[in-house]
């Protein structure tokens, strides 16, 4: 079941800068940035046996320009999420900072009116390491 969380996210590619949305009907203000309201969900993992697939982010109601900008680069772009909104009967009463939730956008889908993009939760699960053999030389613990 998807999740459309109270929160603000910036989105930063190398090529083409960086975009700050807010999952709100109205634009928000926060730290000297304008977030753009928009509507935003995030679909968990999938889970298949023992495997975690990554979880998705789909923004609608987005600028088709950005859209082609996505289209032309392979380059991914850095997803982060940044502060929650807490809303009262008014509207936004304030946006909490959250802790360091960064993420890379893989394979991105689009239509006219939204874009999906698979996030990988960390990148250190690609790294291919090389094998130690522990010895008592190497590792002394192991004696």
């Amino acid at each position: 079941m998807p999740a459309k969380l109270p929160c603000l996210i910036k989105i930063t590619h190398e090529v083409y800068g960086i975009m700050f949305f807010a999952n709100s009907d109205e634009d928000v203000k926060y730290n000297g940035d304008n977030y753009w309201a928009s509507c935003f969900e995030v679909q968990p993992p999938a889970i298949e046996g023992g495997n975690i697939g990554n979880a998705t982010l789909t923004i609608s109601a987005v600028d088709q320009e950005w859209i082609q900008k996505i289209r032309k680069t392979q380059i991914p772009a850095q997803l982060e999420f940044v502060a929650a909104i807490e809303y009262d009967d008014e509207g936004v009463l304030s946006v909490e900072p959250l802790e360091d939730n960064n993420f890379t956008l893989r394979t991105a889908n689009w239509t006219e009116i939204s874009i999906s993009w698979e996030m990988s939760f960390d990148e250190r699960q690609s790294y291919i390491l090389t094998s130690i053999k522990c010895t008592p030389q190497v590792t002394p613990g192991c004696a």
